[in-house]
């Protein structure tokens, strides 16, 4: 399935810059299959985005490196009482790997670079201890509220903001959740014992490239590094949070 975008102005101040971006996303499911064996059962799906993001304005029409995502899933359900889940995410990138030594050449890395990781990871038991408490632990996606795209409340995962045009996508973090039904309510706990930072883009729209053309001859853009200091990590410094 293809779909196009265009961002027709974007405007800073006396900064003014009038893009044109076409945006070629390739999204479908990848495979879904179900595997039953006595009382085991077992799923396996994903999908694949390949997507193509150019900068048309400009008369190279220069070709911005972003990535392409491949992703992976396996649930399985042993019993009644127990799930589990784990995926596996892949981006791969079309630019080659930022280096000039020619035996770089050697590795599959360089013309293809490529990025795994463990995406999702937890086990849900049923009836944990108790007739009306379940509980899921491990590397997890929380959904904390509901919004159309931006939702301030759902603050429970760290933001992947590896898409400029994304704000909605959180990475998965590691975490207890238990549900206590009582009656037609539902008692919620989380408890994130280790908060991650957001994952900032490394590619796609790059500032630079897009405001340097507009740009006064007398004034130069040029982007600061900044050191990234991270909290203690102690129970005091962990997440935690109830709803009903």
């Amino acid at each position: 399935m293809g779909n196009g975008r265009t961002i027709h102005k974007l405007a800073s101040g006396n900064l003014r810059l009038q893009l044109v971006f076409f945006l070629f996303a390739f999204h479908c499911s990848l495979y879904s299959q179900s595997v039953s064996a006595g009382e085991d059962h077992f799923d396996l799906k994903g999908f694949i985005s390949v997507d193509k993001r150019f900068l048309v304005e400009q008369t190279d029409v220069p070709i911005l490196d972003f990535y392409n995502n491949l992703q992976v899933e396996l649930r399985a359900r042993p019993g009644d009482k127990v799930n589990a889940v784990a995926s596996i995410d892949f981006r791969y990138y079309d630019y080659p790997s930022g280096t000039s030594v020619m035996e770089s050449l050697q590795s599959i890395d360089t013309p293809t670079p490529l990025e795994v990781s463990l995406w999702e990871a937890y086990v849900s038991m049923y009836g944990f201890l108790l007739e009306n408490l379940d509980l899921r632990l491990g590397k997890q996606r929380i959904v904390w509220g509901t919004a159309d795209k931006l939702n301030q409340t759902d603050n429970l995962n760290p933001d992947d903001f590896s898409d400029p045009l994304d704000f909605g996508r959180k990475i998965p973090s590691t975490a207890f959740m238990g549900t206590y039904y009582l009656g037609d309510w539902e008692i919620i706990g989380v408890w994130v014992p280790v908060v991650r930072p957001a994952l900032l883009p490394s590619s796609g729209l790059d500032p630079v490239t897009m405001f340097a053309a507009d740009m006064p001859p007398d004034i130069s853009l040029t982007i600061q590094s900044m050191a990234t200091k991270y909290p203690d990590f102690t129970i005091p410094n962990s997440m935690g949070a109830v709803k009903i």
